[in-house]
């Protein structure tokens, strides 16, 4: 399925847009068939839910 961060142009393009990887890599693996849609829903859903996590985590790490 999806490869390692470093080898891949979607963390950089999603980083210098703004936007979290699950969006940038949904398409990516369907497009080059690294895998089925229910796959990439999974892998964007990790993407955000990571994201997320991280912000709350950053949020109360602030007081």
């Amino acid at each position: 399925m999806a490869g390692n961060c470093s080898r891949r142009g979607h963390c950089l393009l999603s980083g210098l847009i703004g936007i979290g990887g699950g969006i940038i890599l949904s398409p990516v693996i369907l497009l080059l068939h690294w895998g089925k849609m229910k796959e990439a829903a999974a892998v964007s859903a990790l993407f955000i839910w990571v994201n997320s996590a991280a912000g709350l985590i950053g949020q109360f790490s602030k007081e």
